[in-house]
């Protein structure tokens, strides 16, 4: 499984997101988020991709971000 998670950039909505899909992504899918680059929130303060990818649970997702602006994480389910 591939999923692309570029919705609505709020903190709240990405973890729903990556809640929802969890139960339906079969083990080792691959979930990649958008704006995820911590420099965002200067420019647009209502973004919080990367509050999202630091709160997912270590138990159910493994996270690698790419440090390139605007950000990608590239996230494994467990």
């Amino acid at each position: 499984d591939l999923l692309y998670i570029d919705g609505d950039h709020s903190r709240d909505g990405i973890l729903h997101d990556f809640q929802e899909y969890h139960a339906i992504l079969k083990p080792n899918a691959i979930v990649l988020a958008h704006d995820v680059d911590p420099a965002l929130k200067g420019i647009y303060p209502q973004t919080g991709g990367y509050e999202a990818i630091s709160a997912l649970d270590k138990q159910k997702f493994e996270v690698c971000r790419l440090r390139i602006f605007p950000g990608l994480a590239i996230v494994r389910k467990k």
